[in-house]
């Protein structure tokens, strides 16, 4: 057999994945209400995150049957979602199946089209789950993209080509008012590369703590992503995202199997494409930065805001301590340490030296020294911590 084996995958196959594609009818659009459970309300990234979410007019995620139906974008976008999907599917490539989430085929809902993929926010798996989304890679344009489509993308993700990722959004869960925290676009948009980080201390904050215990399976599972990234020679994938989740009930047992959970999948495959022999050197380099930041916050140690002693010599405010609310980094105003939030540096930098000595990272190498090995950059005694505008 002259097909040489890539990752579990064949040539043959590749010219497989590349000459493949279906032509779907358009059905007739019935715009109509959606059906209670029907609507899918985590989305945090992607075409559907501005979608109506109570009309059934074709972009909204939908639940229907179990499955999470994500709505059918221009044909080369649902060709290549469904050609990666298929190749998945046909794979020997274990740990490619078990960070890409199922795929069942496509389906006509009322009067429009959708891709059916797994639900990864089931009940079953999440009380109450928390999810991120990243982009992935330094190019958020594939080979195609006119000159035009490339000015709007670098223009929508300014920082990639540094870091190699972007947080698109995030949802983290606040115990004290019992909801929900979303973080949109927007947000992400304003992280420099020295500032990324204080994306996943927010992420991480549930208003009381910040749920560092997460840290070690979300790397054990980043570094099954790895796995498939540092041998994979066959795809570049342009324009997907991590999707990161995590259990955030605060009341849920520990006997209980979604106790301290976290799933990271792969999703969005609107521009995969094929280069064999090639690594995808841009996503290897925003994943080992993800990962560098994640190790770099497992050495925090939680502050425990009954302790009113200082480690470092300084006396702190007895009479009214203030709980670190990682949240305030990135939500600070351009006021200077004066904000509604008080003389919120002052406190910030005494806490922040007590947990930590080295996080920030140096997300600025070549490729070449970002996919090896990401270094950390500085001290935390040094790390900027001026407010984001």
């Amino acid at each position: 057999m002259w097909a040489r084996r890539i990752c579990g995958f064949s040539l043959a196959s590749a010219s497989v994945y590349q000459m493949q594609t279906k032509v779907y009818a358009e059905p007739d659009k019935l715009p109509s209400k959606l059906q209670s459970g029907e609507a899918f309300t985590n989305v945090v990234g992607g075409h559907g995150r501005k979608a109506d979410g109570k009309v059934n007019d074709g972009k909204s995620f939908l639940l229907v049957d179990g499955w999470l139906l994500k709505p059918f974008q221009a044909q080369a976008k649902v060709d290549s979602a469904i050609r990666f999907y298929e190749a998945v599917e046909a794979c020997d490539d274990q740990n490619l199946k078990d960070i890409v989430p199922r795929y069942g085929g496509t389906v006509e809902h009322k009067g429009f089209n959708y891709l059916k993929i797994e639900n990864l926010m089931d009940k079953s798996d999440f009380s109450i789950p928390c999810c991120m989304d990243i982009k992935m890679g330094t190019r958020s344009y594939d080979d195609n993209a006119t000159e035009a489509k490339k000015a709007k993308m670098i223009g929508m993700y300014p920082h990639r080509d540094k870091t190699g990722f972007q947080v698109v959004g995030f949802k983290n869960y606040c115990v004290d008012t019992k909801k929900h925290e979303e973080w949109a676009g927007e947000f992400g948009k304003s992280l420099r590369p020295h500032t990324a980080i204080t994306a996943f201390i927010d992420y991480l904050d549930n208003s009381q703590e910040l749920r560092l215990e997460l840290i070690k399976p979300m790397l054990e599972q980043l570094r099954k992503v790895k796995k498939f990234f540092d041998s994979n020679e066959h795809f570049e994938f342009i324009g997907s995202s991590l999707l990161i989740i995590f259990e955030a009930d605060p009341d849920i047992e520990k006997s209980d199997p979604r106790f301290n959970k976290v799933s990271i999948k792969m999703i969005d495959f609107a521009h995969v494409q094929v280069k064999p022999g090639e690594k995808d050197k841009g996503y290897l380099k925003g994943l080992n930065n993800v990962i560098e930041i994640l190790e770099s916050l497992k050495g925090l140690k939680k502050w425990d805001k009954h302790d009113h002693s200082d480690k470092f010599g300084t006396k702190c405010d007895q009479a009214s301590p203030q709980p670190w609310d990682g949240s305030r980094i990135a939500k600070m105003s351009s006021q200077g340490s004066q904000s509604k939030e008080g003389n919120y540096f002052t406190s910030l930098d005494t806490k922040l030296h007590r947990m930590s000595s080295t996080v920030s990272v140096d997300m600025t190498a070549p490729d070449s020294q970002s996919a090896a090995e990401p270094q950390v950059l500085r001290d935390w005694n040094t790390w900027d911590a001026s407010p984001i505008v």
